[in-house]
């Protein structure tokens, strides 16, 4: 699933890209390729956290809850991480083309 929402976001910014840049060495241009960057550091980091997290013990993604408390700690740290990063990238997405919009 986290590489889905990493290519979801990795589309929206490159249908931005497509649309809004006129130039490609702008400032503008720049923020694309940081966003590109750093959605891809993104979803990198939060799917090999995902799944490596209990180090070699993958079959612990099919485990029961309790078994997973027990062996790898509280599984909803790294969840809640997902949630609240995903949440700020998407803003920073929605909002990224408001300063073009804002001068045409």
């Amino acid at each position: 699933m986290i590489p889905a929402y990493g290519l979801i976001k990795l589309s929206i910014i490159l249908l931005y890209r497509r649309i809004f840049l006129v130039h490609k060495n702008s400032k503008l241009g720049w923020t694309f390729h940081g966003f590109v960057t750093l959605t891809v550091v993104w979803t990198l980091a939060f799917f090999l956290l995902f799944l490596f997290g209990c180090r070699e013990k993958i079959y612990l993604h099919w485990a029961p809850l309790e078994e997973v408390k027990n062996q790898c700690g509280n599984p909803l740290t790294a969840e809640s991480a997902l949630v609240i990063s995903d949440l700020i990238m998407d803003l920073m997405i929605l909002f990224l083309p408001l300063p073009i919009v804002r001068i045409t």
